[in-house]
């Protein structure tokens, strides 16, 4: 989009670090995307910053069709600029892919503001924008700046586990491993009546002797979470008994458990939760806050902001600044 020289908070356009996009020879532009569609199908739109362009229109368009905003009663429009994820996975934080998408996603998003500006007008309409998360810097990229880190396969993770399972208990008890859980077989711990707790404590003290954990939680420890546990509080907050599994390994900041290129997230450190929280037009006035804030008081802030009621699973936190006029009496 921009000279190259405009990139500066990219790394080389050719560098170790970046994966490669749908069979391309090299990580670097220019990209040819007709020949990626050839040899894979429209889906390379996700990983291109025009995924994201396609978006905005069709959101445009469910604005026209469906007339948002034509009348007094709310209408509630999200919109899900996954595009920079795609890239970000495959060609990490420093890519100047990256920064590319950004630097186009901003003329997007400047372009769409304008949209509603002239189809719903300036003062009509409350905007807020935010992020899921963030991500790691490239473990690799850290390590070749001396930084005692690295990155390690799920796949290598899971085989560790399974052979310290057949080491110990003489078969594989371990039914899964995915995104820091580890699932036990409890149906054939129980036929070879093996004991559950002992069990959660051997994997303990063998994934404690690996370079990367820094802590390991059991399912008790998560339910029983009393809030004092930074970690194990933000774990406990997306714990669910029915999906999450018997022990959640947290590893150690600037590790990663992906490939040698790209990048991914997952962990409560700052650089995987730290997002922008920005809130535009309607009754919102010009300001900042350096407070710490959660992606969880948007919901409730917005009830507020439009004296409905509370969602069912809100803890009621609310942005105050959001809402300063709202207590005008």
């Amino acid at each position: 989009m921009r000279p190259l020289g405009d990139y500066n908070e990219s790394l080389p356009d050719d560098n170790p670090y970046e994966g490669k996009l749908y069979d391309s020879e090299k990580p670097v532009f220019p990209y040819n995307l007709n020949e990626m569609y050839i040899k894979n199908d429209a889906g390379i739109m996700r990983s291109t910053p025009f995924g994201n362009n396609l978006l905005a229109d069709f959101a445009k368009k469910a604005i026209e069709k469906e007339e948002l905003g034509k009348d007094d009663i709310t209408d509630f429009l999200t919109v899900s600029f996954s595009s920079t994820d795609y890239i970000g996975h495959v060609l990490g934080p420093r890519s100047m892919e990256l920064q590319d998408t950004y630097l186009r996603l901003d003329e997007t998003i400047a372009d769409f503001l304008n949209y509603l500006d002239e189809t719903v007008g300036k003062d009509n309409y409350l905007l807020f924008l935010t992020a899921d998360h963030a991500c790691a810097e490239n473990a690799n990229h850290l390590k070749d700046h001396k930084y005692d880190v690295k990155n390690i396969p799920s796949k290598e993770i899971f085989k560790s586990l399974k052979d310290f399972s057949v080491a110990n208990f003489g078969e594989n008890i371990v039914l899964d491993y995915s995104n820091f859980n580890i699932y036990f077989n409890k149906e054939l711990i129980k036929s070879k009546t093996l004991d559950l707790v002992k069990i959660k404590l051997d994997f303990k003290k063998f994934l404690m002797t690996q370079e990367q954990v820094k802590r390991v939680y059991s399912e008790e420890e998560i339910l029983s979470s009393n809030g004092n546990d930074y970690y194990l509080n933000l774990i406990a907050n997306g714990y669910d008994m029915s999906q999450n599994g018997d022990l959640v390994i947290l590893d150690k900041p600037g590790y990663i458990e992906y490939g040698v290129t790209g990048t991914s997230h997952g962990t409560p450190y700052a650089y995987d939760t730290h997002v922008p929280l920005l809130f535009y037009g309607w009754k919102i006035k010009s300001g900042k806050s350096f407070d710490k804030k959660s992606i969880s008081q948007i919901s409730p802030t917005l009830a507020f902001k439009l004296k409905i009621g509370l969602p069912n699973g809100t803890e009621s936190e609310v942005l105050e600044e959001v809402l300063v006029d709202e207590w005008k009496i």
